[in-house]
Formats: C-alpha cells, sequence, structure tokens
C-alpha cells in the first residue's frame, strides 16, 4: 500500500489466513523481541482484527485493538466488533491515547 512500504529493519510477515498468528512466524518474531503487548489495527475488523486480537490472547499477549484504526464494510459489523466481540479479548484505545501512551 502506498506509504506503508517496509523500510529497512523492519520486520515483515506475511500472512494468508484471517489472523496475523495462523500460519506465520509473528509469534516466533514477536517472542524474539520479547514482545508482551500487540497493537493491532487495520482491515476487516469483524473478521481479520478480531481474529488476531484472539489470537493474540490465546498466546499470552496484552492486546490493544486500535479503535479509529481499523475498519470494515458497515458501521453495523465495525460497532459489532468493537462493542462487543472485541471487548473480551482486547483493550479499546484510539490512535491519539495511544500516542499519549506511547
Amino acid at each position: 500500500m502506498p506509504g506503508l512500504e517496509p523500510h529497512d529493519g523492519d520486520v515483515v510477515v506475511e500472512k494468508q489466513r484471517m489472523s496475523s498468528f495462523n500460519c506465520t512466524t509473528l509469534d516466533t518474531k514477536l517472542r524474539g523481541l520479547g514482545a508482551t503487548t500487540v497493537i493491532v489495527c487495520g482491515a476487516w475488523t469483524n473478521w481479520a482484527v478480531e481474529h488476531t486480537c484472539r489470537d493474540a490472547a490465546d498466546l499470552g499477549y496484552e492486546t490493544i485493538v486500535v479503535t479509529d484504526g481499523t475498519a470494515t464494510i458497515s458501521e453495523e459489523f465495525q460497532r459489532a466488533a468493537l462493542d462487543y466481540a472485541l471487548t473480551t479479548v482486547a483493550t479499546r484505545a484510539t490512535v491519539d491515547e495511544l500516542i499519549a501512551v506511547l
């Protein structure tokens, strides 16, 4: 995607499934870096983002979903994912809230 190209030193993980963890090296790479928190943003909030958050939580990561850094095909699906499905597996935060903490 234009503007999101990897830079030297970036870790790139290719995914072919809904979850960024399923059949990828993401967990291995994160554990190798000593990561304990995963911040998730992206497309298809009610599918790919939700699956990634669930897998991250199952793997023991503190999981944060970026509420204004996700999108899906309708406001109804967006609200269902953020206000219902993800409430038990991820902390919700906006980009501005994350920047203030980081």
